[in-house]
Parts: structure tokens; sequence; C-alpha cells
């Protein structure tokens, strides 16, 4: 039976360590060190998945109107391992023909990683049986200027569907999907829980983001947070969240606890960080709370949150 567990609440510099990550880098078990993000050129090992990206062009911008075009070439999701002495032991590229990149990446206790990111790529490399094998969001490239005005730099937007891949500890792809709309998905926390389950959060523009039965919202907001098998041949649970999602993390149980910033609908309301609790097999909410009364000279426009062994909460704000 699910119990609700008690809720302390840390202000401001408490660190807690959940087993969420927002971040690009990673630490296994063993030491190693992996990483994810995006380039237009890596170095990748001999033993990497895929040893080298299509090169494309995904922008043009002119420095004024009497030069000529200057093209931008594609960024392309990685994933990169190194032992604690730093040296690389796997570098692959995990990218199509335009634009990709890796957003967070974690690793669980057998030494696997879990990376998700962002692709535009329409050929995107999927694994069979993937849960989404074709890329459902915009396959052109959004651009946004680096400078004020017609002219000047400018710079590749996120977007396009969201990527969740699994790597073995020694580099193995052991799968990789794709998962969103028809809108701009762009993911920014991964977890993995003990079975191999992976949960990812982030932002949407879809109006037909892939929710599941017992979703918290049917409607399109800004957030969405998912949960995909350990195969990922299955998405166990999808919703839409109206407020933000921060950070989460899961319990023994592989409940899920949500947490960000919610503004009330009621004109003149503070606005807060907030609980919710998940039962994703089930896809039933177990709880959620709103905290208001947390003083706004405390709490600005971050959160994170801790589950421990007894299935007590943890929630730093700051």
């Amino acid at each position: 039976m699910n119990t609700v567990p008690v809720l302390t609440v840390l202000l401001l510099v408490t660190p807690i360590f959940p087993a969420t990550s927002s971040g690009t880098m990673a630490i296994d078990s063993a030491g190693n060190v992996w990483r994810t993000g995006k380039d237009v050129f890596v170095l990748t090992t001999a033993n990497a998945f895929q040893k080298s990206a299509l090169g494309g062009v995904c922008a043009t911008y002119q420095l004024s109107p009497f030069d000529p075009p200057t093209t931008v070439s594609c960024n392309h999701a990685y994933v990169i391992k190194q032992d604690p002495s730093g040296k690389v032991l796997y570098a692959t590229y995990l990218a199509g023909g335009s634009e990709d990149g890796g957003a967070a990446i974690t690793t669980d206790a057998q030494g696997n990683a879990y990376v998700t990111g962002y692709t535009y790529s329409a050929d995107f490399p999927v694994t069979a049986g993937a849960v989404q094998p074709k890329n459902a969001g915009p396959l052109r490239p959004a651009v946004v200027s680096e400078e004020p005005g017609p002219f000047g730099p400018v710079a590749v937007a996120p977007g396009g569907d969201v990527f969740v891949a699994k790597f073995a500890s020694d580099g193995t792809l052991v799968y990789s999907t794709l998962l969103g709309g028809s809108g701009s998905d762009v993911p920014a926390l991964i977890g993995a829980d003990a079975s191999g389950s992976v949960f990812v959060a982030g932002t949407t523009s879809s109006t037909d983001f892939p929710v599941t039965a017992g979703a918290l919202s049917h409607q399109t907001s800004a957030s969405f947070f998912a949960r995909l098998s350990a195969t990922g041949a299955a998405l166990t649970y999808a919703t839409y969240s109206d407020p933000t999602i921060q950070a989460f993390d899961m319990d023994s149980r592989g409940d899920v606890y949500l947490t960000g910033f919610s503004q009330p609908s009621t004109p003149g309301a503070n606005g807060g960080p907030y609980v919710t609790a998940i039962d994703t097999s089930a896809g039933t909410v177990l709880f959620s709370t709103f905290l208001p009364n947390i003083n706004a000279k405390i709490y600005g426009s971050g959160a994170a949150i801790a589950v421990n062994a007894s299935g007590n909460l943890f929630l730093r704000v700051s």
C-alpha cells in the first residue's frame, strides 16, 4: 500500500542528491564519466555505435546586405565515456542528418548509461521495437538570431522530437527511441530506476504529445513527463503538466515525485513550489501539495527533490 511520505523542506544551500540528472555529465559506479551534448565534429572510437555523422547545413545568415550568405553546420548529439584518469574509453555520435543535441544523461548501478536529447532528423537512428520509430516533430530546424537586427550570427534552437537511448557499459546501444508530437519537444531531465525504467521530463509545444490513460492533463501545456519501459518498447506513462517540472525523483516502488513552480489561476494568488506523487504503473496521482506560503524572498525559481530509502521526501527550494 502506498503511504503519504514525510515531506521536509530545505531552504537555499542545503544539498540533496536525487537520482535525476539535469546535466550533460554523469558518473557511473566505477567512477567513469559519461558525457553528452552536441558538436559539429566528434573524434569517435573504434568501437563506436556511429563512427561518423552526416554533415549538413542547418541555417544560413548574412553579416550585412553586402556579404554573401554564411552557412551554419548542423550539430550532432554524442555520447562519450572516460575513465577516472580522463582516458576516452568510448565515443560515438547518436545523430541523423539534421540538428541533434544531447540534453541530459544518467547512469545506473550496472554501469549502463541513459541519454536524452532532441532531434530534427528524419533519419535519427532508432532500434527495432522502439516505442516511436519516426520523428513526428518539425524536421526543419528553428533558427534564432544571436544579435538584434536583420543581420548577424544565428543559432539553431533546440526542437524537433525527444530521443531516449540506453547504452551498456561497453558502449553497446541497447535501444534508441523517439518520443513526441507534431510540435517541438525538448527534454531537460532524465532518471532511471532499479528496474531499468526511464523517466524523462521537459518542455513541449505539441498539442498531440502521446499522453497515456490517467494523465494529469490531456490539454496542451508547457511541460511533459514520461516513463518508458526497461526495453524502450512501451510508453508506460506520459502526461502534460501545467506547472513547470524542475526536478523529480523515484522511490523503490517506482513512484515518482515531481516538483517545480506552480502559479494558481486565481488572480492575485501567490505562486510557489509544489510536490506531486504519481504511481506511473497504475497512472494515478497519489497526492499533490502546493506550498504557496514559502517566503518569496527565499523561494525564487529553483526546486530540487529527493526521496530516501525510508520513502521520506526532501524538497530544496532556492
